[in-house]
């Protein structure tokens, strides 16, 4: 009797091992199909996040280039913007002739000094950084030296000067224009404002005075 009792305990308890085993072989399965169900329900969810922020950014950056457009096309379209670029181009191409002897020496011998510069806090730069980005032109150079190396602010400042007090047409046309222009760029925050020449692509004016001004694009 005892042996039978032991027999069919022995059974229950297999049987009982066999659903046990087939439910979590269940539960495994189920919590693996819901866990590839979510995970597909995570990536469809943030890549339709993604693509909304794309999108969004898109129009961000369309509309932000829309603005600049409208802003530039109504300014520079004025009869002052239109005036100036004249003038400068003009004035641009007389500077050599009104700049001569002593002067000149001055104003070009500092030049390369700020050129070091550049070539020191520019990461990656060549050896050779000063002769290959100095200007080789003569205007450039002496406009460099006005504005720039002469110039008695300090670099991140040098739009602070209206006229270097120069005899040249050049700088009586920076005084007339360059407090104008420089108010727009900074009501709107750009980087800066460049006026070229489109017929020789000099940079015949720009307000912060860079290392590109009076270069050719």
């Amino acid at each position: 009797m005892d042996k039978e009792l032991k027999t069919k305990w022995n059974i229950k308890k297999k049987v009982i091992a066999i659903l046990c085993g087939t439910s979590l072989a269940t539960l495994g399965i189920f919590a693996l199909i819901t866990m590839n169900q979510v995970s597909e329900e995570i990536l469809s969810i943030n890549k339709n996040r993604l693509v909304s922020l794309r999108e969004e950014k898109k129009l961000q950056i369309e509309s932000y280039f829309k603005t600049i457009a409208s802003q530039v096309k109504t300014y520079f379209s004025s009869y002052m913007l239109v005036d100036a670029m004249d003038k400068f181009t003009a004035a641009f191409s007389q500077v050599e002739q009104q700049i001569v002897g002593s002067e000149e020496a001055n104003l070009t011998k500092n030049l390369d000094a700020r050129y070091r510069y550049q070539q020191e806090n520019t990461p990656g730069a060549p050896s050779n950084g000063v002769s290959k980005w100095k200007p080789k032109g003569k205007i450039s150079q002496l406009l460099q030296g006005l504005y720039i190396s002469e110039n008695p602010h300090p670099i991140g400042e040098k739009q602070n000067l209206v006229n270097p007090g120069d005899r040249t047409m050049y700088s009586q046309i920076h005084e007339q224009y360059h407090s104008h222009i420089r108010q727009f760029l900074e009501e709107f925050g750009y980087y800066d404002i460049f006026l070229v020449d489109a017929d020789t692509g000099f940079i015949v004016y720009s307000v912060f005075k860079e290392v590109d001004f009076a270069t050719n694009l």
